[in-house]
């Protein structure tokens, strides 16, 4: 259950913090820990499944509460992995598509960035920089922020 809960087993020791002027100054490095929350949702759904498979074992398990019953928590837990999946792929195809929009936008060359500053380059030196043509292709602002 510590795990679901994201809690320690072993709780961290406190470290005394000191409140006298000379030691104010001083700092106190950090404590390096890992983390060990595991509530991500895969690790949720792992210790449900977990707890399951004890409580499945567990002869004097019969609760009265449906939602406690070892076949509701196996539904939850199904539910659970098939919505993470789901919430996967989705984020997969989103980071996919914002590469390639990257890709169109910013490339090297056939770039919709790169292809706007040679328009830009080409109506001035078509009408010169003080035409009114340049002067209203060049309010369209490009700018290259992503680099690939």
């Amino acid at each position: 259950m510590k795990k679901i809960h994201g809690e320690r087993i072993i709780p961290l020791a406190k470290i005394p913090v000191t409140t006298s002027a000379t030691d104010s100054l001083t700092p106190v490095p950090a404590a390096v820990t890992n983390s060990v929350s595991h509530k991500s949702y895969t690790n949720l759904a792992e210790h449900l499944t977990n707890l399951n498979i004890i409580l499945s074992k567990e002869t004097n398990y019969k609760p009265n509460e449906t939602d406690l019953k070892s076949a509701s928590v196996t539904l939850l837990t199904t539910d659970m992995v098939a919505k993470n999946n789901a919430c996967d792929t989705a984020e997969s195809n989103v980071h996919a598509t914002t590469n390639n929009r990257n890709t169109q936008l910013y490339a090297n060359t056939d770039g919709l960035v790169d292809l706007a500053k040679t328009v830009k380059e080409y109506v001035a030196s078509i009408y010169g920089f003080r035409s009114p043509q340049y002067k209203q292709v060049n309010r369209i602002r490009f700018t290259k922020s992503v680099h690939l």
